[in-house]
């Protein structure tokens, strides 16, 4: 059995999108199933946290490059 390309499942959507979104739907856990699924429990604060850690180092980065470039192109100026 070959898979098939991403072209050719695209051009089966387009050509039956009702057959597609049959097949689509058996693959779909249902609300009931979905309500009775063990949802791993994870701490958001802890990944905003990193996030807001991670923005602050980009900040900073973004920052010091301004920095350097400003100085850079006033060098420049001075030497002319």
């Amino acid at each position: 059995m070959e898979v098939p390309s991403r072209e050719d499942i695209w051009e089966m959507v387009k050509e039956s999108p009702g057959a597609a979104w049959d097949k689509a739907r058996e693959f779909t856990p249902s609300l009931a199933e979905l309500k009775t699924y063990d949802f791993p429990d994870f701490d958001l604060e802890t990944y905003k946290n990193k996030a807001r850690e991670l923005f602050g180092k980009a900040k900073e980065s973004a920052s010091a490059a301004v920095e350097n470039a400003q100085e850079l192109l006033t060098e420049d100026d001075t030497e002319e």
